[in-house]
């Protein structure tokens, strides 16, 4: 391979993989500007740590059917949404009636994963409130 072909390959893996991911600033430079959880509902943070794998693999989330946001590598959002059992649905995974109380805060992992054939999956999985809101504090706050 000749050194030029080479080096244009290597720029286009470079490129491929930064289009995949999460840019902007963190979500612990924004936090404090966040506003405070609606009365009467829950707050619910879906992140997905950047990898290398899988990077340009972003599937729909879904929350009782309806589309929230996508799983960006690297990014981090909310949903706010009333008490009560919901459904997250992300890359034919589903957490069945996630239940949430009124002011709780909530946190989904997006997990990837190699299934079958060396095909990419996105699992999401509820997390410990402890862990999620360590976890999400270096990554990039997504617009959804």
């Amino acid at each position: 391979m000749s050194r030029r072909l080479a080096s244009t390959l290597l720029v286009s893996v470079v490129c491929a993989f930064l289009v995949g991911c999460a840019t902007g600033p963190t979500y612990s430079s924004l936090q404090t500007e966040f506003p405070r959880v609606p009365s009467g509902q829950g707050r619910v943070f879906f992140y997905r740590n950047a990898l290398y794998a899988g990077s340009l693999f972003k599937p729909d989330i879904l929350i009782d059917g309806q589309r929230v946001g996508s799983a960006v590598p690297g990014g981090v959002f909310f949903v706010d949404l009333p008490p009560g059992a919901h459904s997250v649905f992300c890359d034919q995974q589903e957490i069945a009636d996630m239940h949430l109380v009124a002011g709780e805060t909530r946190y989904v992992s997006l997990d990837l994963y190699s299934g079958d054939w060396g095909l990419w999956h996105v699992r999401p999985i509820l997390v410990d409130p402890d862990q999620g809101s360590q976890e999400i504090l270096g990554l990039s706050y997504i617009h959804q």
